[in-house]
């Protein structure tokens, strides 16, 4: 699976925590 790649896994963190952050505190 390509999750199952560290690089994989990290930017799909990455991009959860940044639309969480930008979800949570538009930057608007």
């Amino acid at each position: 699976a390509p999750w199952s790649n560290s690089t994989s896994r990290v930017t799909l963190a990455a991009g959860l925590e940044r639309a969480f952050h930008l979800g949570r505190r538009p930057s608007k």
